[in-house]
């Protein structure tokens, strides 16, 4: 079942406009725990991250700031290598996550990881 992507943006555009000036939120989807050496649990994303992007993948990233009155949000897809990538389901392409998220701004991980390393 998926909802429609304008349910999605709606619920970001919510936040946005009560976060205050000069903030950022950052939301992981999580990872699923490990049950053996080669076995996951049913992944469950953070409920949060689903509300705003309607995304129920394991390792998403979610940033969303609000500067001077502008805002942006953008999504983060999990890197190619991920431990879980591949194993339960195929990884989703860009196209796909912006048709179920309503996102335009969807990057790499490994741009996340640059932004946010110092």
């Amino acid at each position: 079942m998926n909802m429609d992507m304008t349910f999605f943006a709606e619920n970001r555009k919510k936040v946005i406009d009560a976060m205050a000036d000069k903030s950022s939120l950052i939301m992981f989807s999580g990872t699923p725990p490990v049950a053996t050496a080669d076995e996951h649990y049913q992944f469950q994303p953070d409920r949060n991250l689903y509300y705003l992007t309607g995304i129920a993948r394991p390792d998403f990233i979610l940033w969303m700031s609000k500067h001077s009155g502008t805002s942006e949000a953008t999504l983060f897809l999990p890197d190619g290598k991920s431990s879980i990538a591949g194993l339960t389901d195929f990884p989703l392409s860009i196209d796909e996550v912006a048709e179920i998220s309503g996102m335009k701004e969807i990057k790499d991980r490994g741009v996340f990881n640059t932004l946010f390393s110092r």
